[in-house]
């Protein structure tokens, strides 16, 4: 009988060495910029009741979450999502709290990944939320601190892109359509589908709003795209939603953004979920977003307490990759290794514990004699082997003898 014991499930994969390194280093990061900001630390469980995410909530569909049952015989998910537990958690356990509170966690999420597409179903995310409050200040600073965090991972590489949900919803509210016919408009103008979305909106004629569908997805760009959208279709909620992305991108500008920002009106991703702004970050040259987010002020009223809320999460998994093929073990080796003559494990591990207050890395050999522990250095990349007996010899790998 054929047996899984030596694999792991579709969509995960084990993480070693430069791989764990690497997500925490950026973990370590994000932290420092989110603290520095007034962030404090959140964990929610692994596991939640299904309730948590019942499609009725616009969250995640049933087939997209793995699913477990308890002792109790009730039906649980594996944690899809950080930020509608966070939600929960916050119109429950934090109901009391001053708001608006600042939370960020780092947390695994589960989703089941399409079959056939080399997606992974276990991701890593570090993200903020700001609950309580709906502000167009509040919008501006999460989306600065977005874009800090990505500065603090990419430098100067990085793009993000810009929507408000509210112009989407606007033109569909002019839209004589069924809510399955504007939720398949909804997936073929996020998709930029040209061809499927022509079709889809045939049959409603060439009104205005229609007109404007069709544009939508080609809708990206700087700000020629506000004047673009205004020619197209204006109404006041529209024209509300212009002027308020018109102002984001002048004030972003004048925080010394302005070259890393661009709009797309065509990003409707969960239309149902956002309630606002939108964006995404990307790493240039990356196909994938790397960070998304967005205003989700309904989310928190299905728990019991109307909270407005904003945030965003980074995926440290796609930003690892392109860190990890830059990586090099630094020139020379790093770090002791610390030998034992026999007799002298004690004294080893005592130079160990002062080498190690003095912040060095310094590693004890196993080996069995000084020929194993020196292949083993060389092996670990080690930039030094003490060879620890009534005296200390100092060896440097690769170079020889050292004093």
């Amino acid at each position: 009988m054929r047996t899984n014991e030596l694999i792991t499930p579709a969509g995960t994969g084990d993480l070693m060495y430069e791989q764990c390194e690497i997500r925490e280093q950026m973990a370590q990061k994000l932290r420092r910029v989110l603290e520095q900001r007034g962030y404090r630390e959140v964990k929610t469980p692994t596991l939640e009741f299904s309730d948590v995410f019942d499609r009725s909530s616009g969250s995640f569909p049933g087939e997209e979450m793995y699913k477990l049952i308890d002792s109790r015989g009730r039906l649980l998910v594996v944690r899809p999502d950080c930020t509608v537990p966070i939600a929960r958690m916050t119109a429950t356990r934090l109901k009391n709290e001053r708001k608006p509170l600042r939370l960020y966690y780092h947390q695994n999420v589960m989703r089941v990944a399409p079959e056939m597409r080399g997606q992974r179903s276990e991701m890593t995310q570090v993200g903020a939320e700001v609950m309580g409050v709906s502000s167009y200040l509040s919008d501006l600073e999460v989306i600065a601190t977005a874009a800090r965090c990505l500065g603090e991972l990419c430098g100067e590489d990085f793009t993000l892109e810009l929507c408000h949900i509210g112009f989407f919803k606007a033109l569909m509210g002019a839209l004589t359509a069924t809510e399955r016919e504007k939720e398949e408009l909804r997936e073929v103008i996020e998709s930029k589908s040209f061809a499927a979305l022509g079709d889809l909106l045939e049959p409603f004629g060439e009104s205005p709003a229609a007109a404007a569908l069709r544009a939508l997805p080609r809708l990206f760009g700087g700000k020629e795209v506000l004047e673009q959208a205004e020619s197209l279709f204006e109404n006041p909620e529209t024209r509300q939603v212009l002027d308020y992305l018109s102002r984001l991108l002048d004030d972003l500008e004048a925080l010394g953004l302005g070259d890393r920002i661009t709009l797309d009106l065509g990003l409707v991703n969960e239309a149902e979920y956002y309630t606002g702004v939108i964006f995404r970050g990307y790493r240039r040259g990356a196909g994938t977003a790397v960070l998304s987010g967005g205003r989700y002020d309904t989310l928190a009223g299905r728990f019991g307490e109307e909270l407005p809320a904003i945030g965003f999460a980074v995926d440290l998994d796609s930003l690892a990759g392109p860190l990890l093929a830059r990586h090099r073990e630094p020139e020379g080796g790093k770090g002791i290794l610390l030998h034992a003559e026999p007799g002298y494990g004690l004294k080893a591990m005592e130079c160990q514990e002062k080498l190690q207050k003095q912040g060095e890395l310094c590693e004890l050999s196993l080996c069995g004699s000084r020929e194993e522990s020196l292949a083993y250095g060389k092996g670990r990349k080690r930039a030094a082997l003490w060879i620890v007996g009534e005296k200390i010899e100092k060896k440097a790998l690769g170079e020889g003898e050292g004093r």
